[in-house]
């Protein structure tokens, strides 16, 4: 960005780099959202791993590239996004029944047990 006036400040212009892969980062994750709901889901896994890479804490990304990276198959994504969410939400059943899917996907069997086991004791235990 070039300055008109080299003795002001432009306050259009990123003061910073975190400033900059704030902006981009926010930019990654709506255009990451608008191709997940036009079903471009290759695009839209292009724009989350970008967002990921920019602010690789946040849970919204984390979710949705979680979600587009299992519709796409790749579960090793999803895997690792979904590890981080149930970190933050370990009782969240559609967070672990993804998780336990792409466990089953990947023919980890023996893995996905236990957290088979934890979802249906979590199921019967919210029924009246």
């Amino acid at each position: 960005i070039k300055l008109q006036n080299p003795d002001k400040e432009d306050v259009g212009a990123p003061k910073n780099n975190l400033n900059l892969k704030q902006s981009l980062g926010t930019e990654d994750f709506s255009i990451g959202f608008c191709y997940q709901r036009q079903d471009d889901k290759a695009s839209a896994l292009r724009s989350y791993l970008m967002a990921e890479s920019l602010d690789p804490t946040s849970q919204w990304t984390l979710k949705h590239l979680a979600s587009v990276a299992y519709d796409t198959s790749h579960y090793d994504i999803a895997e690792r996004c979904l590890d981080v969410v149930i970190e933050y939400e370990p009782d969240n059943l559609k967070w672990l029944s993804l998780k336990a899917e792409c466990m089953f996907k990947k023919k980890s069997y023996s893995e996905s047990l236990p957290l088979l086991y934890k979802i249906d004791f979590q199921r019967l235990s919210f029924q009246p």
